[in-house]
């Protein structure tokens, strides 16, 4: 259930977050330790992959933009992401088509450089580098010429799918 809390011995909590979409009963967890409260981890299964996200199996672009724009978006910055699958390399091929920025620079000569890629980006560096947590981005908008979020969330995952 959203909000869910498990505890696992004294200090670790992991939170539940229900992010419906690639399927409706999709479930991101968020992880904290009070023994070391600088690391934080999000495992994001089908929903957010670095660089990307998950088809829209179940979902709408709607229910998307608020799973990773709302919910997982709204987590600290600087929590480490860890993704159900390894996607970067194809993901980072068709964000570049779409941004132009240093971060995607960075990211893209860090996955010419290293085959595992999971866990080595936070929130933080998503909200900076994926397109489908850029939806607003004049860049993104000016090519696809929508300004609707929703609309523009479909059709990114619509040019990934057919990319």
């Amino acid at each position: 259930m959203n909000g869910e809390v498990l505890k696992l011995g004294d200090s670790i909590e992991i939170t539940a977050i229900h992010t419906p979409c690639h399927t409706q009963d999709s479930i991101c967890y968020y992880a904290t330790d009070k023994a070391n409260p600088d690391q934080k981890f999000v495992f994001t299964g089908d929903t957010l992959f670095t660089a990307g996200c998950g088809r829209f199996f179940e979902g709408t672009g709607e229910e998307m933009d608020t799973a990773l724009n709302f919910k997982l978006g709204k987590l600290p910055k600087d929590t480490l992401v860890f993704p159900g699958h390894e996607y970067t390399k194809g993901n980072v091929k068709f964000a570049v088509k779409l941004l132009s920025n240093n971060a995607i620079q960075q990211l893209e000569k860090f996955v010419n450089e290293n085959e595992i890629t999971t866990g080595q980006f936070s929130i933080g560096d998503e909200l900076k580098f994926n397109p489908f947590m850029r939806l607003d981005d004049e860049q993104i908008t000016s090519k696809l010429k929508i300004d609707s979020r929703s609309l523009v969330m479909d059709k990114l995952r619509e040019m990934k799918n057919n990319s």
